[in-house]
């Protein structure tokens, strides 16, 4: 889950614990989840500070990450350690009834369990 907010929208960061607390009740305390202050290029106008967004990463134990969506900084960073950390997840999660085939794009459920199609589904 990203948690975002924008760096020039003070009631904004204010909100990100609220709707924190509302997808762990919906999707579990152990979610991955990274907080996005968004705007990054917007330095000039900016009402919440690099270490404020850095202090409420840490106290939720999240990483950190300030994007511009107008630049692009930082925005293929941030989906590239949600998609590595849900990979890692998976890959330490497969049961008996998953092999790994040695790639990072590629889980397939064992060979045993492949219906006659070749379908991995």
């Amino acid at each position: 889950m990203f948690l975002v907010y924008s760096i020039t929208d003070e009631a904004s960061f204010h909100s990100a614990p609220k709707w924190l607390e509302e997808a762990q009740v919906h999707a579990g305390s152990d979610i991955k989840k990274i907080l996005i202050g968004t705007k990054g290029d917007l330095d000039l106008v900016r009402a919440v500070t690099h270490e404020r967004g850095e202090e409420m990463a840490a106290k939720y134990k999240m990483p950190f990450f300030e994007v511009s969506a107008k630049t692009g900084s930082n925005v293929e960073a941030a989906f590239q350690l949600m998609a590595e950390s849900i990979f890692e997840e998976k890959a330490k999660g497969m049961d008996d009834g998953m092999k790994w085939r040695g790639s990072r794009e590629e889980l397939y459920p064992s060979d045993a369990i492949r219906n006659k199609n070749d379908c991995a589904c």
